[in-house]
């Protein structure tokens, strides 16, 4: 457990849920403490107990860096903190230069970190886009990894939507090598790192079938949700 005081008003803690509650409160003037658990949750002193406070994602980001604290952003804490999920759809028989477009659409106060495992039956392109311009689609449903919470994703997620627009290019020209013709090698790429989505934005991912002929193809999205870290 960390503590830090911001100013003489003001002392913060660090530590667990188990922690706070095992924790004997300084009686020291008027000096308000924050406890600041790994989830990113925020309670108050007042008297004796601890109250939990509401802040907006932004609020949130800078009172914890205020702190000198960080949140827990492992994979491994956010399948715990019940805010990591996948979605994913296949397309069984994606035509030849024919286009398997997934939208993933971000809440107004959540910064999702996202990575995505595309694959296909042979050699494809890949593109991914911010800020696209869709309508209509098929909703894909998102599954909580942690199966003993209720939590749900406050975005959407669609396929096959009609794409006005596909926004601004993030990553263009990827090739997934799979080899071409009836006989052609599965393949599948994918990205280790995180991006950091905005907030109240699409993003659109586009794989484009060069195989030569009729393919299987999906496109898996893994993220967690993250609304108390804020846009930094």
């Amino acid at each position: 457990m960390a503590n830090k005081s911001a100013n003489r008003n003001q002392a913060y803690f660090h530590g667990t849920e188990t922690e706070r509650l095992a924790f004997k409160l300084p009686a020291v003037g008027k000096r308000r403490y924050r406890w600041i658990e790994p989830d990113g949750s925020v309670f108050e002193s007042i008297g004796d107990d601890w109250y939990q406070l509401s802040f907006s994602g932004a609020s949130k980001a800078a009172m914890i860096a205020a702190s000198g604290g960080r949140v827990a952003d492992d994979a491994h804490s956010r399948v715990h903190q019940g805010v990591m999920y996948t979605a994913s759809y296949r397309a069984a028989a994606l035509a030849d230069d024919g286009e398997l477009d997934m939208v993933i659409t971000t809440p107004a106060d959540d910064w999702p970190h996202l990575t995505i495992n595309p694959s296909i039956d042979g050699v494809a392109d890949f593109d991914f886009y911010e800020a696209a311009q869709i309508t209509g689609g098929t909703a894909v449903s998102s599954r909580n990894h942690n199966r003993n919470s209720s939590n749900t994703f406050g975005g959407s997620i669609v396929h096959s939507p009609t794409v006005s627009s596909t926004g601004d290019p993030l990553l263009i020209g990827y090739v997934i090598p799979g080899g071409r013709g009836p006989h052609s090698a599965g393949a599948s790429g994918g990205f280790g790192l995180e991006w950091m989505l905005k907030a109240s934005t699409s993003y659109l991912v586009r794989m484009t079938n060069r195989a030569g002929g009729v393919k299987r193809a999906s496109i898996v999205f893994n993220f967690y949700s993250a609304p108390q870290i804020g846009a930094s």
